[in-house]
């Protein structure tokens, strides 16, 4: 009973970080005027990506879905992270930091909500992320990576630097 429970926890983290690459973003924030030469990623349900390739201005986007298939509006969306989450973005000297993570010990695994990052910098950032549920991917970087998923795959491209990955699901 246990690994099919585990299994189906995994599909619904597969089918959200599917969902997060297909939907519009939550929210979007411009990285233009702020030089980021680190990035530090946490979420507890979400996919993480960050590229360097430079085919878009940096910007970070936040992709927030129900983990239960149900579709929410913003609003909806807006009221559920004020009752049940944290979601911080803070720039600081260079450094991106974003994490997204429940208020609540036990949450309810259908109502929760899968809520991952895309970044978009210059080459030249290292990054240190960690997500428990989804996929982390690393395109087009140059310096220290490290990067761990409980529950994701992971996909890295064209990296140069010192990298460490883990992933005890993928």
């Amino acid at each position: 009973m246990k690994k099919y429970l585990f299994l189906l926890l995994m599909a619904s983290s597969a089918s959200s970080a599917f969902a997060q690459t297909s939907k519009e973003p939550y929210y979007t924030r411009s990285l233009s005027n702020d030089g980021i030469k680190k990035v530090f990623l946490n979420t507890s349900g979400g996919s993480l990506l960050v590229s360097g390739e430079g085919k878009e201005a940096p910007h970070i986007d936040v992709f927030v879905v129900g983990n239960n298939g149900r579709e929410y509006t913003k609003d909806e969306i807006k009221k559920r992270l004020e009752q049940d989450y944290i979601l911080d973005i803070d720039i600081h000297n260079g450094e991106l930091h974003a994490t997204a993570k429940s208020r609540h010990n036990n949450m309810d695994w259908r109502r929760s909500l899968s809520i991952g990052f895309k970044v978009y910098v210059g080459s030249q950032t290292s990054t240190n992320l960690n997500t428990s549920g989804g996929s982390i991917t690393l395109k087009s970087l140059n310096g220290s990576q490290n990067f761990e998923t409980s529950g994701g795959s992971l996909s890295v491209a064209n990296i140069t630097g010192n990298i460490k990955g883990e992933t005890s699901g993928g």
